[in-house]
């Protein structure tokens, strides 16, 4: 099983940005990880096309059949700061 996990941060540089990433329970470790400007659906799902890559040698359909997968919603605190636009309040 693999979770998804995504966060918001901020550099002078850049204003905004957003890391997303994507974890295999089994060893605890990172299988693809992606920073982005805008965090939308693509860039939460590039993590996931990484991993699949690396785990399974190829991203193509069904090389991952069987693969399950958890989205963390985040922390109960960050989830009442953020509201329906995912906007910090």
């Amino acid at each position: 099983m693999w979770g998804t996990d995504a966060t918001r941060f901020y550099t002078e540089q850049d204003g905004w940005c957003w890391f997303f990433g994507a974890i295999e329970h089994r060893i605890d470790g990172l299988v693809g990880w992606h920073t982005a400007k805008i965090g939308d659906r693509w860039a939460a799902l590039e993590p996931l096309r990484q991993g699949v890559h690396q785990v399974f040698g190829r991203f193509a359909k069904d090389v991952a059949r069987g693969l399950r997968i958890r989205c963390d919603w985040g922390t109960p605190i960050l989830r009442r700061c953020v509201d329906q636009r995912g906007e910090v309040v």
